[in-house]
């Protein structure tokens, strides 16, 4: 998956626009352990798709399976936020995802 200028890949793209379904495709007969490493990377601001992925406001659903699929919520970006202090600071509109994760 080859990045642009700024640094963000196809899976960045994805997750800012809030498709699910491209999401999936982009992990569709991809090795598990490969799968992870294509949620993890990090664009120029050094945010991950799940941080891109809320950033972006995307829905609950994507922000969960981008979770379940194992992105890191502790991944810091060049500011040091990560996606759960982003998570945090939208608690209105991630009510459940937040819920769930702290359910775990």
């Amino acid at each position: 998956q080859s990045a642009a200028k700024n640094g963000e890949t196809a899976m960045h793209i994805a997750c800012r626009s809030g498709v699910l379904t491209v999401v999936t495709r982009l992990i569709t007969g991809v090795h598990p352990r490969e799968v992870s490493a294509l949620i993890e990377q990090k664009d120029h601001s050094h945010s991950t798709a799940l941080a891109v992925a809320i950033k972006s406001s995307a829905s609950a659903h994507l922000i969960v399976e981008l979770i379940t699929l194992g992105a890191k919520l502790d991944a810091k970006d060049k500011e040091g936020k990560t996606p759960w202090g982003l998570l945090c600071e939208r608690e209105q509109e991630y009510p459940e995802v937040i819920q769930h994760l702290r359910e775990g």
